[in-house]
């Protein structure tokens, strides 16, 4: 059984990752109304899509980790201490992360926008 202060940890991350799949969901939607969709409309729906796709299959507690990296990081990046080693390279294999010398970073520019989205939940 989970204790209290779980109980609440785990409906917030519920309700993060929820707002987060209808932020990212509405994002995707929001593009295909726009009149004159041009290619890189088209790759940024898919990103938006297989983020949400991704973020779904994430554990509460993997996505209030998101939330937590995409709060922390500045232009530079993110570096995780050795415990978070471990979920920043899941998110590494996912794509939704890259890694250079000065840290764990969001390579596109939809990514960017995509790691706002979960910044502000």
């Amino acid at each position: 059984a989970l204790k209290s202060h779980e109980l609440e940890i785990d409906v917030l991350g519920q309700r993060v990752k929820l707002k987060a799949l209808e932020q990212l969901t509405n994002e995707a939607a929001i593009s295909h109304k726009i009149e004159d969709v041009g290619e890189k409309q088209h790759e940024n729906d898919f990103l938006a899509l297989s983020f949400a796709r991704i973020i779904s299959q994430l554990s509460t507690e993997e996505v209030m980790f998101m939330r937590h990296v995409a709060r922390a990081m500045g232009d530079e990046g993110y570096v995780g201490c050795t415990a978070e080693r471990l979920v920043l390279e899941k998110f590494e294999d996912l794509a939704l992360l890259q890694r250079n010398d000065k840290g764990f970073y969001i390579p596109t520019e939809q990514g960017k926008k995509l790691l706002y989205t979960i910044k502000n939940l």
